[in-house]
């Protein structure tokens, strides 16, 4: 196994605990960011090193900001092999009864297992996305429907970003909940792919799991799925949360396809100030649930100045903020910066460049700018 330089060093010198990366792989800036995050949060609440580890790996694995995620996870390793990492950097003190004003009975379990009074959506919104521009009036229209509608699809093809915009819109509700009343905490659940979507209610287990504790769980391991439906919606009641479910295109051809409409019934009925953001490929397509309408919300492509903005600012070639700057001034024509991709007033160089650059769609952006090489840099330079 190959490890980065000077590695070895450190062990010989008898650092106990090494978290590093393979040396053959570039370890994206998002991916680092969703595991230091969750790695040293791990760590200041009392988990061990290993613990703490797979925590960090496991919240790239689950990061809509990281593509690939899976095999990003897999560049993390804990050193040295064998090593003792069952054990805690630091010690948190037992706390007898924890405060619980202002906080749902669902919180306050949570807390109690996490060893702190830790807001649950801070625990499991996604990273911030990384080079997350160019969404800022979809951002606004979406914060717009959430705020004032209580079901809303953000829905377009896979890999225009709803994720991460779904994300952003989190992020900025949780940091003004100071002012944004209609929303106290915010559950957001995401499904890895279709696989993921084996039975009925399996977006409604990883809801009941986060609103439960482990031991809530243990005691509940046999109970039935119309019982899980009925504790979810008891614990929501009266609280104003959003649950954001994140699915993609998993939901089309399942049994979840039929059986999440009546779970979203029931919640609806039964609650007061619930809202839900579904993420996905198409909206649900049902007139009314629970006496709720759907709000569908379609994300389009970037327009041409965002386009070669996101470029410049991910690919890793471009080592300064001026050579950025300086490609992104060649390629965009002052007259033609906001159009969007499908606008016929682009000029031929520019429908050039904008399709050489992913056609305006985020994911492929990420890529090609990840895998261009110089001498491809320099041809879209001169262009």
């Amino acid at each position: 196994m190959h490890v980065i330089k000077n590695i070895s060093y450190f062990i010989t010198l008898g650092v106990p605990h090494v978290v590093c990366c393979r040396q053959e792989s570039q370890v994206m800036d998002s991916a680092a960011l969703a595991f230091t995050r969750s790695f040293y949060l791990a760590l200041a609440v009392g988990n061990t090193v290993n613990d703490a580890f797979e925590i960090g790996r496991q919240n790239v694995a689950m990061s809509p900001s990281v593509p690939n995620s899976h095999e990003e996870m897999k560049k993390f390793l804990l050193l040295p092999q064998g090593g003792n990492h069952n054990q805690p950097v630091f010690k948190k003190r037992p706390v007898p009864i924890w405060p619980t004003d202002g906080v749902t009975d669902a919180q306050a379990l949570f807390v109690g297992k996490c060893g702190g009074r830790v807001n649950v959506s801070e625990n499991f919104l996604p990273s911030p996305p990384q080079g997350f521009i160019g969404r800022e009036v979809d951002m606004y229209r979406l914060l717009n429907e959430v705020l004032t509608r209580r079901l809303v699809s953000l829905v377009a093809p896979r890999g225009m970003g709803t994720s991460s915009l779904a994300s952003a819109v989190c992020h900025y509700i949780n940091d003004r909940k100071s002012t944004i009343i209609e929303i106290d905490t915010i559950y957001y659940i995401r499904t890895q792919d279709s696989r993921s979507l084996e039975s009925a209610g399996s977006l409604i287990i990883p809801l009941y799991k986060q609103l439960m504790t482990n031991d809530a769980l243990d005691v509940r391991r046999g109970i039935l799925f119309d019982d899980v439906v009925m504790q979810i919606v008891k614990t929501l009641r009266n609280s104003k949360t959003m649950l954001v479910f994140d699915v993609g295109d998993a939901l089309e051809g399942t049994d979840d396809a039929r059986e999440f409409p009546h779970f979203l019934s029931s919640l609806f009925r039964e609650t007061k100030y619930v809202k839900v953001l579904i993420v996905a490929r198409k909206s649900l397509g049902v007139p009314s649930l629970g006496g709720v309408g759907e709000h569908p919300v379609t994300l389009g492509p970037l327009n041409f100045r965002y386009t070669v903005k996101l470029f410049a600012n991910l690919c890793p070639l471009l080592y300064t903020r001026m050579e950025r700057s300086r490609l992104v001034n060649n390629l965009c024509p002052k007259g033609e910066i906001d159009f969007c991709v499908d606008d016929e007033k682009l000029s031929n160089r520019s429908q050039s460049i904008i399709q050489r650059l992913g056609g305006g769609v985020p994911a492929q952006i990420f890529r090609i700018a990840y895998k261009m090489s110089k001498d491809e840099l320099e041809q879209l330079s001169r262009s």
